[in-house]
């Protein structure tokens, strides 16, 4: 999943890169992100996203800059 801060989209810019696949022999961890929503709850954000692959889904907080 990458990131971006778009608050300025014509001057987008890169965040992070997030990535919980493991690269053993086997599939495993998280693997092909397909669906992603953001959910609010109080002052908090999320990011949820589903895989279709492993069949799991994440949460991530996000933590915007002050």
């Amino acid at each position: 999943i990458m990131v971006y801060d778009v608050t300025d989209p014509e001057n987008a810019e890169y965040v992070n890169y997030i990535n919980t696949r493991d690269f053993n022999d086997s599939l495993t961890g998280d693997v092909a992100p397909e669906g992603l929503a953001v959910a609010v709850k109080g002052d908090k954000i999320f990011l949820l996203a589903a895989f279709e692959v492993s069949g799991t889904a994440a949460s991530y907080e996000l933590i915007t800059a002050a």
